[in-house]
């Protein structure tokens, strides 16, 4: 789900995950590589 204003400050987006224990590992490291591999492209990490 994707945070964006008024709900935060513009400029500040966030996205939110849920994580439920029907995840497993290599669901949530598929989600960990994916939100990597996005934020090296922004420049944001």
């Amino acid at each position: 789900m994707a945070l964006g204003f008024p709900t935060v400050p513009q400029g500040q987006a966030r996205i939110r995950v849920m994580n439920t224990a029907s995840h497993s590992k290599q669901d949530l490291d598929y989600g960990l590589a994916a939100f990597a591999r996005v934020a090296k492209e922004l420049g944001v990490i």
